[in-house]
């Protein structure tokens, strides 16, 4: 799923740069979970600021699906068995430069 940020103007949203995606290309548009006005003040580390902190951060969603995180797992423990069955034969050509 790609993301690309834009803004409302006269009633259309107009984004930084154009996504290259085809005419009839359907898309989803999502506001913000909370406004720039919600926020506390960086510095505020009182009780009541970090509450309201939490309270912001329970409204935010992920952005990717069960199936994208599933598949960003499969990839991952892919990776990692890569990067384990190659170990050895990669250390070994990093010495060999050093000979």
């Amino acid at each position: 799923m790609a993301v690309i940020r834009g803004t409302i103007q006269d009633g259309k949203v107009v984004f930084a740069t154009p996504p290259g995606w085809p005419d009839g290309t359907e898309v989803t548009v999502t506001a913000p979970a909370f406004g720039a006005d919600e926020l506390p003040d960086d510095n505020d580390s009182s009780p009541a600021a970090i509450t309201q902190r939490l309270a912001l951060m329970d409204r935010v969603q992920g952005w990717m699906t069960p199936e994208d995180y599933a598949a960003w797992e499969r990839a991952r423990a892919e990776q990692k068995a890569w990067e384990l069955a190659n170990w050895d034969a990669r250390c070994k050509k990093i010495e060999d430069l050093f000979k």
